[in-house]
């Protein structure tokens, strides 16, 4: 989150790859820094295309995945670069989330999907598909950051949340607000401390219950082989 317009914020990322299997102690190789985009409340701000590295990394937008087969990542960097003069005041939070394969929703048994919850948020409601028409199916992490705001006392409509965090270079016609991680800028740039992370359903129920409503992207398919939770 950064309260500043002195100038965009590069955010880069690297990650140290590992060989697995019978050639385990071969030494760790890091991967070359890769850039999320630009970040800033006067500027076109928007995250980079897809790039690619020569030892199995892949930047795809906001996630840096690891795609060579036998390595696995056992060490993330980030560092943070900026075109303007930036203090260490001007930070108020950055936050890395890490998703080991393992640790997928299939695996879960009951310390990961947590007890049973019955607390209801007031949360006030909007419907991304009451919005234009020509906007309104793209219009889902907006929908949300507006509900929370309204949340914590701000008037703020989804049509305008959505120019808070939008992203120029996202998506096929570069006007895109489904990167998670401008949202969570947008929402530091209004006050809050907000990132992005993956959670299990405990983590979850645990944040509803302390009066904190948390946006969710959810996958899920119409095909049982898809490895992903099945919705008939």
């Amino acid at each position: 989150n950064v309260r500043t317009e002195k100038g965009p914020i590069k955010i880069y990322g690297r990650v140290r790859l590992a060989k697995v299997g019978e050639a385990h102690g071969e030494e760790p190789i890091w991967s070359d820094w890769l850039c999320y985009g630009n970040w800033g409340n006067d500027i076109l701000r928007g995250s980079l295309k897809t790039e690619k590295e020569g030892i199995g990394v892949k930047l795809s937008v906001d996630t840096i995945e690891v795609e060579k087969e036998g390595w696995v990542g056992d060490r993330f960097q980030f560092q943070l670069q900026s075109e303007g003069w930036l203090l260490p005041s001007d930070i108020s939070h950055v936050a890395v989330t890490l998703y080991p394969e393992e640790k997928q929703h299939l695996q879960w048994g009951e310390e990961e999907r947590g007890g049973l919850l019955h607390h209801v948020l007031d949360v006030p409601r909007y419907s991304q598909m009451r919005r234009d028409p020509n906007t309104a199916g793209v219009m889902c992490s907006a929908t949300c950051v507006s509900m929370v705001l309204n949340y914590y006392g701000f008037a703020v409509l989804p049509e305008e949340a959505a120019w808070g965090l939008k992203d120029f270079d996202y998506g096929p016609e570069n006007s895109g607000f489904g990167n998670w991680s401008f949202n969570a800028a947008y929402l530091g740039s209004q006050g809050f401390e907000a990132s992005v992370k993956s959670m299990t359903l405990k983590e979850l129920k645990e944040e509803i219950q302390a009066g904190r409503p948390t946006p969710v992207s959810v996958a899920y398919s119409n095909k049982p082989e898809d490895g992903l939770p099945y919705v008939a």
